[in-house]
Parts: structure tokens; C-alpha cells; sequence
């Protein structure tokens, strides 16, 4: 049973269960849904042995999370006695204070700690993590602490070239004004539906302007009361400390602003009654057109992630595709089926393979299109990402149509497996250049498993990593190669790329092309073979089972031999699945043969 310290029973305090052992929340959306200490469910849960976590930013309750020796020792000599809580890795420090945000403490490449604010939660004592308990060290009152002391208590840990002006990191100090379009905005209303954009530009001319964070409060109510109707009045308030509390990653002024504002905000605070769409008005407007960059491979806008085995091509693939659209005219394989319709300005992150090895595939890939170098001078390549400085990487992708990433694992801060570390990268580099009408390509690997081993599931599934990935796309191809043979002194072998996800409907067929590389010519030659059916695994090995049983009946001994790469309990389930689909019948237990007419004289009659 895990027990909520005696020093945070206050009603004004949220809590949320996590995982058993761990420090993830254990339902979604936790930030709306959190409960007073009390709350039946939550104490439900503990029982159970649930971890627990507290929400920051209720009742101004901050949590400084010191990871350091030096940071630690710091705060215990500058900060007042306070309630504290040793951690795995350190100890929370718990304070009351009208911060204004969240604070990364790094200096340089070397991170210290945080100040957990709004929208942020941390593991409450008596939780165990990994078999470690978060216990309380220092039972004391939580203490009550200006802004700027605790500021100046950390100052020395936090970047130097910013100032703190009002409560927004900048870096030069800007007129406190309200702009005359900002005026009209406060002094006009808006309808449903346009509320929550306002309330954003607003909020952004307002922090962008020096308003501190009380003044742009009270303009944002001003304005919002002159709304038909007006939102609910904490609705609005918790978006407002929202956008304040992440002010450096939404705020700072951006080209790209007007889909930020879409896609973050629009959605998130809109009530479920607005949400609703009326059917009859949606039939009445036209279907949305899908714009392509090679048609109808490669839609503009989208997400569509490639996978396949080691080895399989999806690299060349893509690095095919990249220098299709860079061409940004003619055709990708063939003319009648994928036509090129616009010309992009293309980013390749490729941490798997390196500039030589891209070198070297890209020569061999231009030689055969006889592509001159000029053509593609919107074809640019990266071989590093800033995972310490996420903003720099998406200002960086923002500049590009099309932002390819090979391979996706190498771009997280932590496990593929872990869905909050897939989700936070989505949310902090591809959502906002989705947000932006950005094309987003990525690669990645499948899960380890042997052909043989696979069953009927669907291709989807094979994509290695959290889930959540391939949930997240638009658009998933999967591509399987055929073993190589020298032809001519040429390797060669055929590539098919099959629709494992086809979110948009798109008017694709499985298809496959050949590959010749030419090593004396310095080339590589993609030939296109038209629509490929895909035939499951499953299906492959009833065939053969079927061309084994031919010579007769066979006991099970013979076929666990003839089908060696497998393992029992897989021809187990073949044999069952063969029987069923009426491809094989067993008259007696352990012995197999092929269906009779007999047996189908027998299935009429029945």
C-alpha cells in the first residue's frame, strides 16, 4: 500500500496514480484528470500497491529536482528548511511559490536539475521505483518563498545570457505596451470556434510585449468575456498558465506560429460540446484534395514511416526518393504509376550510415538518372541531431519541405520501447512540423524475428519500438527483399514495398522493382515490375506442406523434420490452420494427407 505523506494532505494539492514500480502515469491525459488526495479511486489504487505522483503548480507548489552533489549542496546551504524527499538519484526540494514556469537548470552541456512547475508531476514519497523508495528526510513545513529569491538561489545554475524580464526568459529587455491590433482583439469578441486562437495571439502579443504574467491574465479574461459565447472562465485560466508555463517552447515569435496555434491549442482546450461535428454541414463541403510530391507515393504534409529488415533497402530507397523529389520533375521507377509533381527542399538526418557510405550510394544512384550535380543543391544531409537542443533541431527542420530521419531509434533520448520517450519526441519535433505542413519521412527497423517464425500478422505490427509510432503515421510501407544472385556480373535481387498502414486512403498499390548494381559502372539501375500481391508467410508454408504432402501421407514426426526451421508449436498451428482451410485432413491423430474426392463427396452429402 503506498501512503500520501501527512505534509501533502491539502485539498488544494492533485495527485495521479502511476504504474506499479514506476514513475509513468498509469491514465492518460493526466493533467486534466488528477484527484484530491481523498478521492475514492486514487485511494483505491494506493491500496493496491500503485506508486503515486504530485501534481506541480496546484496551490503554487514548485519541486526543485536537484540530480548533482554541487547543486545539492547549494540548495541546502541557501534554501530555507523545507519539506524534503530523497530520491534515486537526488532529493525534492518542496516549495511554495508564484513561479511563473517550469526552469531547465543547465549550464553549458551540463544539467544540474529542474524547477517543476505547471504541467509537470513528480513521484511522491513513499512511491518505489525501480526497488527504490522515495522517502522523506526532512519532515518539515513546506516553506513559502518569493520569485526573485528563489531566482537569485538558482541563478548560478541557469544559462547566463538570458535575463529574467517580467516573467519571461528573453533576450533583450522589451516595452511593456499593448499593441493597437492587440487592443481590437481584447475589445472585440469572437465565436465559437475562433476562441481558443485568439486567446493564444493574445496571449503571445502580451508575453512578447513584457505584460507580466497577472496583466496578461486579467486581458485575457477581459477579452474573453466578450465572447458569444465566453469560455469557461478555468478553461480559459489553464490554458492561459499553459502557454506562460511552456513560453519558450510556443511563444517566441515564428513563421510558422499560425499552425502552432492549430494544432496545439485548437484541440486541447476546446470543450467536447464544440467539438462536435454536424454531419450534414461536413457531406455539404468538398473532399479535402491530397497534394503529392511524387503521386501517390509521397503525399505533402504527412507522416509516413518505411520499415524492413536489415539489409532490405530502406535506406536506398528513401535516399531513391529524396533524389527523386530534389529532381523535383519526371518519374520515380516508372511514368504511368509515380509521377513527380513538385520540387522540395529535402533534409536527410541519416545517423545510421554516414557521409561516406551516402557518398558513395548517391554516385552510384546519380550516374544511372545521369542527374547533374546543380539539380540537387536542395538536397541537404546531416549526420548529427541535438538531442540537448530539440528547438535548434526543429528551427533547423522547419526551413525543409521534406525532413527524412534514418533510423528513428538513433534520434530518442532513451528507449524505443517506452512510449512516454516516443511520445515526447513526437510531440517536441514532429508534431510541430506536421503542425507545419512539413513531410516527415522516417525509417526504422522491424523486430528481430526470423521469416520462417512470422505469422499472418500484419506488417504494422512488425515495426520495432513503442507502438504509438505507427499509430502516429499517416502512411507505413514496409519492404521485404528477395535473396541476391550475380546476373551479368550485376547483384541483383527485387524489393517489394507493401501498404502496412494507409491512413488517407491513398490510391497505392503493393508494388516491386528490381535492383541491379553495377560495380564496373559505378551505377545502380531500378527497374519497376508492376502491382505486388502479397502472400502471407502462413500461406507460403501450407503450400509446401501441400507439395510435401504429395508423396503421401506423413506422420507428424516427418513433417516437424521437413519443416526444421521451425518451431513445434508453430507447425502445430500450421497443420490446425491447414486443416481448417480444408487444405489438408488428418483421419487419425499424428498422420496427414492431402484431401480426396472422396472427401469432397462426403462434404456435399453433409
Amino acid at each position: 500500500m503506498t501512503e500520501i505523506a501527512e505534509q501533502l494532505r491539502r485539498e488544494v494539492f492533485k495527485f495521479i496514480p502511476l504504474r506499479i514500480g514506476e514513475k509513468i502515469p498509469l491514465e492518460t491525459e493526466w493533467q486534466k484528470n488528477n484527484y484530491k488526495y481523498s478521492d475514492p479511486h486514487l485511494t483505491e489504487l494506493l491500496g493496491r500497491g500503485y506508486n503515486v505522483g504530485l501534481c506541480c503548480g496546484f496551490g503554487n507548489l514548485v519541486v526543485i529536482d536537484a540530480d548533482t552533489k554541487d547543486f545539492l549542496e547549494h540548495l541546502k546551504e541557501k534554501l530555507p528548511e523545507t519539506f524534503t524527499v530523497k530520491t534515486p538519484h537526488g532529493y525534492h526540494f518542496y516549495l511554495f511559490c508564484s513561479l511563473s514556469r517550469p526552469i531547465i537548470c543547465n549550464v553549458g552541456s551540463h544539467h544540474y536539475g529542474e524547477v517543476r512547475n505547471w504541467g509537470q508531476q513528480i513521484v511522491a514519497p513513499n512511491s518505489v521505483v525501480n526497488g527504490v523508495e522515495y522517502r522523506v528526510v526532512r519532515d518539515r513545513e513546506i516553506v513559502d518563498v518569493e520569485e526573485s529569491e528563489l531566482l537569485r538561489t538558482i541563478e548560478k545554475f541557469v544559462p547566463k545570457r538570458r535575463e529574467i524580464v517580467h516573467d519571461k526568459l528573453t533576450i533583450e529587455k522589451k516595452p511593456t505596451i499593448i499593441t493597437k491590433p492587440m487592443e481590437a482583439a481584447i475589445e472585440s469578441g469572437v465565436p465559437a470556434g475562433m476562441r481558443n486562437v485568439t486567446t493564444f495571439r493574445i496571449v503571445k502579443d502580451s508575453w512578447n510585449n513584457g505584460l507580466s504574467r497577472e496583466k496578461i491574465m486579467e486581458v485575457a479574461l477581459k477579452q474573453n468575456s466578450k465572447c458569444q459565447p465566453p469560455r469557461p472562465e478555468k478553461e480559459l485560466l489553464e490554458h492561459v498558465s499553459y502557454l506562460l508555463n511552456n513560453a519558450e517552447r510556443y511563444l517566441i515569435k515564428s513563421e510558422d506560429d499560425p499552425f502552432l496555434i492549430k494544432n496545439n491549442f485548437g484541440a486541447t482546450f476546446e470543450n467536447e460540446e464544440e467539438k462536435s461535428i454536424i454531419i450534414g454541414d461536413m457531406l455539404r463541403e468538398p473532399l479535402p484534395v491530397i497534394d503529392y510530391w511524387i503521386n501517390p507515393l509521397i503525399p505533402k504534409g504527412k507522416m509516413i514511416i518505411i520499415g524492413g529488415r536489415p539489409s532490405s533497402w530502406k535506406s536506398l530507397f528513401t535516399l531513391s526518393l529524396a533524389l527523386a523529389m530534389a529532381r523535383g520533375e519526371g518519374d520515380f521507377l516508372d511514368e504511368e504509376t509515380f509521377t513527380i509533381t513538385g520540387k522540395p527542399k529535402v533534409l536527410l538526418y541519416d545517423l545510421e550510415n554516414g557521409a561516406v557510405v551516402i557518398h558513395d550510394r548517391i554516385n552510384y544512384l546519380v550516374e544511372t538518372k545521369e542527374l547533374k550535380k546543380e539539380e540537387l543543391n536542395n538536397f541537404h544531409l546531416r549526420e548529427f541531431f541535438n538531442k540537448k537542443n530539440m528547438r535548434k533541431e526543429l528551427e533547423r527542420a522547419m526551413q525543409y519541405d521534406v525532413i527524412i530521419l534514418d533510423s528513428y531509434r538513433r534520434f530518442l533520448k532513451g528507449e524505443e520501447n517506452a512510449s512516454e520517450i516516443t511520445d515526447q519526441f513526437y510531440n517536441d519535433f514532429f508534431k510541430p512540423l506536421r503542425a507545419a505542413g512539413k513531410t516527415v519521412i522516417v525509417i526504422q527497423h522491424f523486430r528481430k524475428s526470423r521469416p520462417e517464425e512470422m505469422t499472418d500478422e500484419d506488417f504494422i505490427d512488425m515495426f520495432r519500438g513503442s507502438s504509438d509510432l505507427a499509430a502516429q503515421v499517416d502512411l507505413a510501407l514496409a519492404l521485404v527483399k528477395s535473396p541476391e544472385e550475380y546476373k551479368n556480373q550485376k547483384l541483383c535481387f527485387e524489393v517489394a514495398v507493401y501498404k502496412a498502414k494507409n491512413r488517407l486512403g491513398l490510391p497505392l498499390r503493393n508494388f516491386s522493382f528490381q535492383v541491379a548494381k553495377d560495380d564496373l559502372l559505378k551505377c545502380t539501375n531500378l527497374h519497376y515490375l508492376g502491382e505486388k500481391k502479397y502472400e502471407a508467410p502462413e500461406m507460403q508454408r501450407i503450400k509446401k506442406l501441400v507439395e510435401f504432402l504429395k508423396s503421401g501421407e506423413k506422420k507428424t514426426k516427418e513433417i516437424y523434420e521437413e519443416f526444421l526451421g521451425l518451431s513445434t508449436v508453430t507447425v502445430k498451428r500450421l497443420l490446425a490452420s491447414a486443416i481448417v482451410r480444408g487444405s489438408v485432413k488428418s483421419d487419425k491423430k499424428g498422420v496427414y494427407r492431402l484431401p480426396t474426392e472422396k472427401d469432397s463427396e462426403i462434404n456435399d452429402f453433409m
